[in-house]
């Protein structure tokens, strides 16, 4: 049996649990912290046929850039499969709100990614995804594990949905896990250096505002030129 994995952090993602459900049994990954709002949106997951839902916060992740992110899913989704190489694993992400997200895991696993993705489906064990190229669309095909990025709302066709209520994928979930970074297995400080970079985002996960950057100030240009040698970025001419 094929496995799927979908990656959703708002309602706009639904279209990656879609997608998923008519690939394969289905575990949801939300990263996001705990709010009436994550919990209606995996409770939708779970209506189209997700048979796992998983919530992953930490605060680590309050403040992390995009590859922090792609750090945390992928020490998940390894948690969550083992062995990627030994399982057909199609793992199928929205925009995240982060377009940078998908070939960020892709490559924190070590995996193909195929991205513009407006359908997909398997066949004779490969995935044969569909991408919108201008007036055209093309098929791509490749062996799972594989990451793809769904770019368009695809809606569930019914062979899809009957192959799912077939194989017992719309089994119903009534509960969501609740995961931190240490279940996930992934140790906080892989985050912490990550929050420097992180200036494109006005407010954190929750609504806070985000840590404002703080440029060292130097009360003369000799202070500055003592602290560039100091840091190895300037040799000791004067």
């Amino acid at each position: 049996m094929s496995r799927a994995i979908a990656l959703v952090r708002n309602a706009a993602d639904l279209v990656a649990a879609r997608v998923a459900v008519g690939l394969g049994d289905t575990t949801v990954i939300a990263l996001a912290p705990d709010s009436p709002a994550i919990e209606e949106l995996l409770g939708e997951t779970r209506t189209l046929g997700a048979t796992r839902c998983v919530r992953l916060w930490d605060e680590a992740l309050a403040s992390t850039d995009y590859l922090g992110v792609a750090i945390a899913l992928a020490g998940t989704i390894r948690s969550v499969c083992g062995e990627l190489a030994s399982t057909a694993t199609v793992i199928v992400c929205g925009d995240q709100g982060r377009g940078a997200v998908g070939p960020a895991l892709a490559e924190r696993l070590g995996l193909p990614h195929l991205g513009a993705v407006i359908g997909a489906e398997l066949v004779d064990g490969r995935l044969v995804a569909r991408r919108r190229e201008g007036e055209v669309v093309r098929l791509y095909a490749a062996k799972p594990p594989v990451v793809v990025h769904v770019s368009a709302v695809v809606a569930p066709s019914k062979e899809a949905a009957s192959a799912a209520e077939a194989a017992g994928w719309t089994e119903a979930v009534t509960t969501t896990e609740v995961w931190d970074l240490a279940k996930a297995g992934v140790p906080a400080h892989e985050l912490a250096y990550r929050r420097r970079y992180r200036t494109e985002h006005p407010t954190t996960e929750g609504g806070a505002p985000a840590p404002a950057a703080r440029p060292r100030l130097f009360s003369s240009a000799a202070a500055l030129a003592a602290r560039l040698r100091d840091d190895g970025l300037c040799g000791n001419e004067p």
